[in-house]
């Protein structure tokens, strides 16, 4: 029994022999008391089906407990923005190039950004890790994408998958030859074990640090884009909750990227890092109401959440978001969304917006196109121009013939046809009868979207060589007259005019 007693860490009480043989005579009260005690913890930390954590998080005392735990002490951020952004700051005109080569040319913004502890402690207490989730304080949750990690970071999203383990015999020899190079070996005391425990791994200390602030050579370029790799891994995508800044192993076979880091998607992994250690985080808060820090690539759950206030947007046409947010807009937007000095945030609420479209807060004209019609008329301009551009170009090449074939190139085609299917039969139904402005009517009636187009005279010009100059002349622009219904074109009927005008659904 006693050797039982010290499986579990516990000293046996010397001289209580009474109490050693009672339980050794009955076993099964053995079980019950550690099933007791079990149960009693159990019930201590969850009541009423709900953990430590989740009280915490309903009261809104996320930040004063964790302050009231850790003595007066704000929590841990291990992604080191500010620390990351001192590096960039002394990187040279090639160090540049070579990390925009690389595919991480937007994280040099990063020379005078730094994050806010609370609010990266209290949006890690949000993260769903196990569904993929963010909640925000109103219970609206929101799916987290690698597509999101492009949209903020702009980092590369390539088609190749990051390695996080060795796959053959060269990765392997690359590995060895990082670990060489780079690797470390130092121990650590346990106190509570009474032992030194040995470890190995690569370090973003200071020694790699000032490494990558020296000088490179041309000849250099593939042993800094490997320490770079290293530091921006462990520094700002990809940070463990540990002290000694120490690279996770499963991140070793990635640095053998390096020279190719443009092909590979480093926005699944930084998604996937972010799930890892909120696994890690939330096992810590649910059990007691509170963590010590939180891993993971915080800058981008920042910038996520703030542009989801409901307030007006920073510089919402501004991609990636990362270029937009700075330290002093991060701070004014915090400060407007915190309940009280000591309190959580959530005072704004968050509203549901998508990057890539139209900002549900911004101002909006009366007579604005939207995106797809704008992105529609501007394609279609631009075919019409380069066929009749190459129209020309046949006319004077073929000035001796009677008859001109006039050929559409494909492009045009393609074109229309990606983006409204139903406009190619109606293009050819309006080439037969020399339509050309039928193309946009259709599309307006298709997509009830709202289309200014040109007025075109007369429709196509003729096949034949002596009128060609008459029908050139016909086939000028001019502006929109008064205002019609889409459907109204006179097919020549009015002085050869037809008229496309603006409609709105």
């Amino acid at each position: 029994m006693e050797n039982s007693i010290r499986k579990r860490g516990r000293k046996p009480k010397v001289g209580n022999k009474g109490v050693v043989d009672k339980r050794i005579e009955n076993p099964i009260a053995v079980f019950d008391f550690h099933e007791e005690t079990t149960c009693n913890a159990e019930d201590k930390m969850q009541q009423n089906g709900k953990s430590r954590g989740d009280q915490v998080k309903e009261a809104g005392e996320v930040l004063k407990v964790q302050l009231k735990e850790c003595g007066n002490k704000q929590a841990m951020v291990f992604c080191r923005v500010e620390a990351f952004g001192k590096i960039c700051q002394s990187f040279d005109d090639r160090r540049k190039k070579w990390v925009r080569e690389m595919g991480f040319g937007e994280l040099l913004c990063l020379v005078d950004r730094s994050l806010l502890k609370n609010l990266c402690y209290w949006l890690t207490t949000r993260i769903v890790p196990i569904d993929e989730l963010f909640r925000d304080s109103d219970g609206r949750v929101y799916k987290l994408s690698k597509n999101q990690v492009w949209w903020v970071l702009g980092i590369p999203k390539g088609n190749k998958v990051v390695p996080r383990r060795v796959m053959d015999e060269e990765m392997r020899s690359k590995v060895e030859d990082i670990e060489r190079n780079y690797g470390a070996k130092w121990e650590f005391a346990r106190t509570r074990r009474n032992c030194v425990e040995k470890y190995k791994g690569i370090l973003a200390n200071n020694t790699l640090v000032n490494k990558g602030k020296g000088n490179w050579e041309e000849e250099q370029e593939a042993e800094f884009k490997t320490v770079f790799l290293i530091l921006v891994l462990q520094m700002v995508l990809c940070p463990s909750q540990s002290k000694s800044h120490i690279l996770e192993s499963d991140l070793v076979p990635a640095l053998t990227c390096a020279m190719q880091a443009k092909d590979y998607d480093w926005c699944g992994l930084v998604l996937e890092k972010l799930f890892d250690n909120g696994c890690r985080f939330a096992n810590k808060f649910n059990a007691n109401g509170y963590a010590r820090g939180c891993g993971g690539c915080s800058i981008f759950l920042a910038i996520f959440y703030l542009d989801r206030l409901d307030r007006n947007p920073v510089m919402w046409g501004k991609w990636p978001r990362i270029t937009a947010w700075t330290k002093e807009e991060m701070v004014k937007a915090s400060a407007e969304d915190r309940l009280a000095r000591q309190g959580d945030f959530g005072n704004l609420g968050c509203i549901d917006v998508a990057y890539g479209v139209r900002h549900p807060r911004e101002a909006r004209d009366t007579n604005e196109l939207t995106y797809f019609a704008e992105e529609f008329v501007r394609s279609l301009d631009g075919d019409i121009q380069s066929l009749e551009s190459q129209q020309e170009k046949t006319m004077v090449e073929c000035s001796n013939d009677d008859i001109y074939k006039r050929k559409k190139p494909r492009r045009k085609r393609r074109s229309i046809s990606a983006l409204c299917p139903e406009l190619l039969h109606t293009r050819k139904k309006a080439k037969r009868r020399g339509v050309q402005s039928g193309v946009l009517d259709a599309f307006a009636r298709a997509t009830k979207v709202p289309v200014v187009s040109k007025v075109a005279r007369g429709g196509y010009s003729s096949v034949s060589g002596k009128n060609s100059k008459k029908n050139a002349s016909r086939e000028k622009l001019s502006l929109p007259q008064k205002a019609r219904n889409l459907s109204e074109i006179d097919n020549g009927e009015q002085n050869g005019k037809m008229l496309v005008n603006t409609q709105y659904w």
